[in-house]
């Protein structure tokens, strides 16, 4: 498995980018930069982008997040309607792209929570099943988090009574049986974070490992993270909770820093995200291959 350039980004990115799940070689892309919204789809597999796809509804400018999929993989989710100053990325909705109509809806503002300055911010989001998402919310300067769960069909927050004082993770995940949502957090973005539902209480489960800084990319099952010494991406596994490293060739080229973001094929065959060093091209392992056509033979004596 080795790494190739992908086919430029057809605009020019405002910002950087982020990516849905790898569904059926086919990966979802959207610009976070400037509210502009530049939205495609791209194939793994004719290296081709489709046409234009319709924004989403709200201003998403530094609302850094993930485009999540719904277990049933027919819409995507993420963040939208930035709140707060920029270059301090969160939002006040949730934005739901129905991915066969081409268009979104949006949840109501998140609800405002009493004591924490009048501010309330969702900093990242994990679907429970097709109809509800549990989203990890701040106050503006990361004191207080807390775990909330939005009902898509009714359109309804539920808020619970605890909070924890520890920066709100980017990067969530929830195991299989949907009673515990994990995060990295904490101080570097390394410490796991569990929240477990049924008794509205969370734990800081301690540091992942030395070096292992999280990304942001949706997996209802697994929390992916960068090693800063193996350029590598690893994951931990909400199965048994399981640190799995250099899952991916090492690549160079967007492994550190900022663009975070990349976008996992659930069957762990290809990754894909934006080249730091030849911006504004994409870069995947080249897992897929190109799509050959093969007309049936004629006029053959």
């Amino acid at each position: 498995m080795t790494w190739q350039n992908e086919t430029a980004f057809p605009a020019v990115p405002q910002q950087y980018l982020y990516f849905s799940p790898i569904v059926n070689s086919t990966v979802y892309i959207m610009d976070w930069g400037w509210g502009v919204g530049l939205f495609y789809n791209y194939s793994l597999q004719t290296h081709s982008y489709g046409p234009q796809l319709t924004p989403p509804t709200f201003d998403i400018q530094n609302s850094i997040n993930v485009l999540a999929i719904s277990p049933d993989r027919t819409r995507l989710a993420m963040i939208g309607d930035r709140h707060g100053a920029a270059g301090f990325p969160a939002g006040q909705r949730i934005e739901i792209y129905d991915i066969a109509g081409n268009s979104w809806t949006n949840s109501g503002i998140v609800p405002l929570q009493a004591g924490w300055g009048g501010i309330t911010e969702l900093s990242s989001i994990v679907w429970a099943d097709n109809d509800t998402i549990w989203a990890w919310i701040r106050n503006f300067d990361s004191t207080i988090t807390r775990c909330v769960r939005y009902t898509i069909s009714t359109d309804t927050w539920d808020v619970f009574a605890n909070s924890l004082g520890v920066y709100a993770p980017r990067t969530v995940a929830i195991i299989g049986d949907g009673s515990i949502i994990y995060g990295l957090g904490g101080a570097g973005d390394r410490a796991l974070i569990r929240y477990t539902i049924a008794t509205d209480a969370y734990a800081d489960l301690g540091t992942i490992g030395a070096g292992l800084e999280r990304k942001y990319a949706y997996d209802q099952d697994k929390l992916w993270f960068g090693n800063t010494t193996t350029l590598r991406l690893g994951y931990v596994d909400m199965a048994d909770l399981s640190v799995n490293q250099d899952i991916f060739d090492e690549d160079t080229e967007r492994a550190a820093g900022y663009p975070a973001s990349v976008g996992i094929e659930d069957g762990l065959l290809a990754t894909i995200g934006h080249s730091l060093t030849i911006s504004p091209w994409l870069r995947s392992t080249g897992a897929f291959l190109p799509l050959v056509q093969t007309n049936p033979a004629t006029e053959v004596t």
